[in-house]
């Protein structure tokens, strides 16, 4: 019977450190997504940025002569 408690008692632990273990990883993981999304908005509006100077090179170039 002791040899059970403390079986179940040392699975309590180890439970309990695997559930914060998974906490910590949820909440790096949250920040690599969070900064993933950024990073592609980012991209996504120097591409904007890019084309539109490109746009307006050629539409001015096309103008003066």
């Amino acid at each position: 019977m002791v040899d059970l408690a403390y079986t179940l008692c040392l699975e309590g632990t180890t439970l309990r450190e695997t559930d914060a273990n998974l906490g910590k990883s949820s909440r790096v993981l949250t920040g690599m997504l969070r900064r993933i999304i950024q990073n592609r908005i980012l991209v996504v509006i120097l591409a904007i940025i890019l084309v539109i100077t490109i746009l307006m090179a050629i539409t001015f170039s096309v103008r003066r002569h």
